[in-house]
């Protein structure tokens, strides 16, 4: 993905990934290697705070979807 996009800054700010700009084979070569480590430590599990988990449950992505599309239609 775009380092520099809305899912790449989403995936920083709560430590669920690594992001590896899809053209960039040495960065997703490091991206997987890495990934693997921590897979075989048994250290891939990411606590959310549940302030945060609200934030991107469905129902607060439905709700924000739906306001947009009031703020459309107006």
């Amino acid at each position: 993905m775009p380092p520099d996009g809305a899912a790449a800054r989403l995936i920083e700010e709560i430590g669920a990934g690594i992001v590896a700009p899809v053209d960039d084979v040495d960065a997703l070569r490091t991206a997987l290697v890495e990934l693997h480590a921590r897979w075989q430590r048994g250290d891939l599990d990411v606590a959310l705070a549940p302030e945060v988990r609200d934030r991107l449950s469905r129902r607060a992505r439905v709700a924000e979807l739906a306001q947009l599309v009031r703020d459309v239609a107006r």
